[in-house]
């Protein structure tokens, strides 16, 4: 894609440190799990890398089960919050379709979250950005990936 003659893959890792344990045997939480709370405390937008789709899908991968584990571990930790999930895309194809995207992306990790997780549907609600507000250049491989993510937001 682009330019040039070339094929190149981008993929953002999201990675997690060991799970520590604490006394009476109960995982504690991790090192990523503990940002993210901390961010959100702080009412913050967290942008979210760890959740996998297909090209033009909004169907999660299972790799992404980690990210959206430590979701649930933060959304248990403070059963008061209600946040919002938002999609966001790169601008590869329509604005309308990718608004559609992003919208149906943010609804899978909603229901990811309510159906596996037991998190009540009331306390998340969900929007599409489409290729709207990019934190980086669309311009690059690098800026499309970094702009494909998921958004956390506080309530």
């Amino acid at each position: 894609m682009g330019d040039s003659d070339r094929l190149q893959v981008v993929r953002l890792e999201y990675t997690q440190s060991a799970p520590q344990t604490q006394a009476k045997g109960a995982p504690a939480a991790s090192a990523a799990a503990k940002q993210l709370e901390q961010k959100l405390q702080q009412q913050e937008k967290v942008d979210i890398y760890g959740i996998y789709f297909d090209f033009a899908s909004a169907e999660i991968q299972p790799q992404s089960d980690q990210t959206l584990n430590e979701i649930a571990a933060v959304m248990n930790a403070n059963p008061n919050w209600k946040l919002n999930v938002g999609g966001h895309t790169d601008n590869i194809g329509g604005d309308a379709s990718n608004m559609q995207l992003s919208r149906q992306r943010a609804d899978a990790v909603k229901q990811a979250l309510v159906t596996r997780y037991n998190i009540s549907a009331d306390r998340l609600t969900t929007a599409g950005y489409g290729s709207s507000n990019p934190v980086e250049s669309n311009d690059t491989m690098e800026g499309r990936a970094r702009n494909r993510r998921v958004e956390l937001s506080r309530q």
